[in-house]
């Protein structure tokens, strides 16, 4: 079994608000949605496919686009196409796809994650694997939370880029995002002092949250700085 577990909508925020720092520094508009779609693209390659596709030998949801050479690869093309269109679209494809690494933990499966140097993917059991995963999707309460604030962030954007705004996305509400990420950061950095002072080895899902918390405080920062 997976050591730990991130939903998709987490994925998708993290992406969002590590994207709205990109589009801060780069002020290209497609680092956003690049960095966005690349939050999510592991799960979007690798879970048909192993679930699916080689569901009779693998039935593993953390394949190719999990690793560190997909990782490589999409950030070698991204390095080729700023060097020579000076476009960032592709690096921040390559940030998004290692923030979704991160978040899954995959630097506790190095089978996967080094893939190919220490061997071949590990074979899973996921009996009706999507059909499990829907049913969490809709009883997590993290996951409505992610979901919204992700689709507040989504449909503030295309109006920005229209020379329109929500109201209720102001610069105030901004810095209150960033205040409420940094207090929940701190709670965690606590949590994860505790389970090194335990000496646990098993962080589970409390590990992926831990390092998707992070991103978020970071990001939320980064949302009070793209709304000036």
């Amino acid at each position: 079994m997976f050591i730990g577990t991130v939903l998709i909508f987490c994925h998708l925020f993290t992406g969002l608000v590590l994207g709205l720092l990109l589009y801060k520094f780069t002020s290209q508009r497609w680092t956003f949605w690049a960095c966005a779609l690349g939050s999510v693209l592991p799960d979007l390659i690798d879970k048909p496919l192993g679930h699916i596709l080689l569901q009779s030998t693998l039935d593993n949801g953390r394949l190719y686009a999990h690793t560190l050479l997909f990782f490589g690869i999409v950030m070698i093309a991204g390095a080729v196409l700023w060097k020579g269109k000076g476009k960032y679209v592709l690096l921040a494809l390559g940030l998004g796809i290692l923030l979704h690494q991160l978040a899954d933990t995959m630097f506790l499966d190095p089978t996967g994650w080094f893939w190919p140097l220490f061997g071949p993917f590990q074979a899973e059991s996921f009996p009706d694997y999507f059909g499990h995963s829907i049913l969490v999707e809709l009883t997590s309460a993290y996951e409505w939370v992610f979901g919204l604030a992700s689709a507040g962030i989504i449909v503030d954007r295309l109006l920005r880029e229209r020379g329109r705004e929500l109201p209720f996305m102001t610069e105030r509400a901004y810095g209150l995002m960033a205040i409420t990420w940094a207090l929940f950061l701190s709670s965690l950095v606590f949590a994860i002092y505790g389970l090194v002072i335990s000496g646990s080895s098993d962080l589970g899902t409390s590990g992926a949250m831990y390092i998707s918390a992070i991103v978020a405080a970071a990001g939320g920062l980064g949302l009070e700085l793209a709304s000036k």
